[in-house]
């Protein structure tokens, strides 16, 4: 009899030493036992977050910059296009004019 609590009270043992290791391996999990580790991981975050934020202003500026430019573009080739028009208007008017003088 002796022997048969014996291995249940070594298996409780262990089951229980165990659980103990299982339970400071979750507390070390959740926490820090050095201040210092804690502040480097908030400050290595905030810094992550700065520069997703910088990341995320400077893809914003490029969309801006992409937008100007293309509008820009489209400036340019209208002003192409009204140049071209106003010097056919001109050459049509200088045409005109030349007929009228050498009809008198």
């Amino acid at each position: 009899m002796v022997e048969q609590v014996k291995p249940e009270g070594h298996f409780t043992h262990s089951m229980s030493s165990s659980s103990n290791k299982s339970e400071k391996n979750a507390a070390k999990s959740r926490g820090s036992d050095s201040p210092f580790k804690c502040i480097g991981l908030g400050l290595a975050q905030q810094i992550k977050c700065e520069k997703d934020e910088d990341l995320a202003a400077a893809r914003l500026r490029i969309e801006e910059l992409e937008s100007l430019a293309v509008n820009r573009q489209k400036e340019e080739q209208e002003v192409i296009k009204l140049k071209q028009q106003l010097s056919e208007f001109i050459e049509e008017r200088q045409g005109k004019s030349s007929k009228v003088f050498l009809r008198d």
